[in-house]
């Protein structure tokens, strides 16, 4: 893992859950979210803000956001 991505929060609920962190390479600060589905890596999503990579793992372990398959 860089050096500089850092987690933020976690999320759980049931076999969702989601992984909030903070990346500053490059003088950026750039968000992701890694969600998981019995314990898999589903996807990552890039977030500009915080409040939206907060917002986005919630939704996620409440399964409100479906992967396509």
């Amino acid at each position: 893992m860089n050096d500089l991505k850092k987690q933020y929060h976690s999320f759980s609920n049931g076999n969702r859950s989601a992984e909030v962190f903070l990346d500053t390479a490059n003088g950026e600060k750039n968000w992701s979210v890694d969600c998981f589905e019995n314990n898999d890596l589903s996807t990552t999503f890039e977030l500009p803000y915080e409040a939206a990579a907060e917002q986005l793992a919630e939704e996620w372990v409440f399964n409100y956001i479906q992967v396509p398959t």
